[in-house]
C-alpha cells in the first residue's frame, strides 16, 4: 500500500484532511544551514513538492470526482494549490528539510494512490512512512508553520487556529480535537485518541472505522455500500450519500450559486460547484456562497469544509499560514 504523502504536504505535514491543520514557524534558529530569504525556496524544492502533489491530485480526481471538483476544480488547479500551501509553510527557521527529502518520500511511496490511501490521508491519521518523516531544530512550544521545523516532528494547531506549536502527538486515550493531534495510526472520537477499527472488526462508541467502512448493525466495520444500496444511514460509498427519501444510496450532485445544498428537498446530499462553498442554515440545509479568499471573513465547517477556497485556511478571516507570519 503506497502513500505518496502527497507534496509531502497535507499529510506528512500533519496538514491533513478537512481539518486540516497548516503550519506555522518560530524564531530564528542558528542551524548550521544555510538561512533562507522570505519566500525564497532551495533549487528544486518547488519542482519536487509539484510532481508529489501531481500523483495525489490525480488520485483523487479519479476516486472522488465530485469532492474532487468542489475542493479544485481541476488537476493543474489542485496542483497549483498544494504546492502554494506546502511552499508557505516549509523551510521555516530551524527546519532541516532539503529538496532531496522531498524526492526520497516521492520515491518510497509509488505512482499511485488507492481510493483507500485517498480516504486515510484526506480524513485520517495514518502512520508516515519512515521515508517521509519531518524533524527540524524547535523545540516544544515554539510556534511553526510546518513540521519540518519541529524537534518533534510535528507542528500542533488548534481549531480556528493561525499558526501552530510544535508539540509531541497525543497517545491513546489522551485529549484531542482533531485526527493529526493524535499519534499516528489513532484518530480523535469524542475528543479522545482511539485506534481505528479494521473492516471486520468490533467497532461503536469510542471505536472507529476506517473511512472506506461503516459501522453495521452488528457493530461489525463493513466496507461502504455501492451506488443505488439500500440504506438506513450514512453508510454508502463516499461519492455517494444515503437519500433521506429514496432510502438508497444516491450520487452527490454538485449545484453552483444560490443553490440548495446539504440536505436538498428530494432528500439527496447536494456539494457546491468549485468556487462555491455551502453556507448551512438550517437542519442540515443550505444554500452555495462564493468561496471566501484571504482576509475575508468566512465560516469554519460545513459539507465543503470552510468557507475558504484551499488552501486558505478559517481562523476568523481566511488566512495561509507560513513561515513568515508564525513566529
Amino acid at each position: 500500500m503506497a502513500y505518496r504523502w502527497g507534496l509531502l504536504t497535507l499529510a506528512a505535514l500533519g496538514c491533513a484532511s478537512r481539518e486540516s491543520p497548516a503550519r506555522p514557524d518560530s524564531g530564528p534558529v542558528d542551524t548550521g544551514a544555510e538561512v533562507l530569504d522570505a519566500g525564497k525556496l532551495p533549487p528544486g524544492a518547488e519542482a519536487a513538492l509539484a510532481a508529489n502533489a501531481r500523483v495525489f491530485c490525480q488520485s483523487f480526481q479519479k476516486c472522488y470526482s465530485a469532492q474532487f471538483k468542489n475542493i479544485y476544480g481541476d488537476e493543474e488547479g489542485c496542483v497549483a494549490r498544494r504546492v502554494k500551501g506546502s511552499t508557505a509553510i516549509l523551510f521555516g527557521p530551524g527546519s532541516l528539510l532539503k529538496p532531496s527529502d522531498i524526492e526520497a518520500c516521492g520515491r518510497a511511496s509509488g505512482t499511485e494512490y488507492s481510493c483507500d490511501d485517498i480516504l486515510r490521508i484526506f480524513y485520517e491519521n495514518p502512520v508516515i512512512p519512515a521515508a517521509c518523516r519531518l524533524r527540524g531544530e524547535l523545540d516544544n512550544g515554539t510556534p511553526c508553520a510546518g513540521s519540518d521545523q519541529c524537534k518533534s516532528g510535528y507542528c500542533r494547531y488548534e481549531l480556528m487556529s493561525s499558526c501552530g506549536v510544535c508539540a509531541d502527538r497525543v497517545g491513546p486515550g489522551g485529549p484531542c480535537q482533531m485526527h493529526a493531534h493524535c499519534a499516528e495510526g489513532f484518530g480523535c472520537d469524542l475528543n479522545k485518541c482511539v485506534p481505528w477499527v479494521d473492516r471486520g472488526g468490533t467497532c461503536g462508541v469510542g471505536k472507529p472505522c476506517h473511512m472506506a467502512d461503516t459501522c453495521a448493525a452488528d457493530n461489525k466495520c463493513v466496507q461502504r455500500l455501492s451506488l443505488m444500496s439500500a440504506c438506513e444511514k450514512q453508510d454508502c460509498d463516499i461519492n455517494a450519500s444515503c437519500n433521506l427519501t429514496t432510502k438508497l444510496c444516491t450520487a452527490i450532485g454538485l449545484y453552483g450559486l444560490g443553490s440548495t445544498c446539504g440536505v436538498r428537498p428530494d432528500g439527496s446530499l447536494g456539494l457546491c460547484d468549485h468556487g462555491f462553498k455551502c453556507k448551512i442554515e438550517g437542519a442540515g440545509t443550505g444554500a452555495c456562497v462564493g468561496a471566501a479568499k484571504e482576509g475575508q471573513p468566512c465560516f469554519p465547517n460545513g459539507p465543503n469544509g470552510s468557507q475558504c477556497e484551499a488552501p486558505l485556511r478559517c481562523a476568523g478571516t481566511c488566512m495561509l499560514p507560513s513561515t513568515d507570519t508564525c513566529r
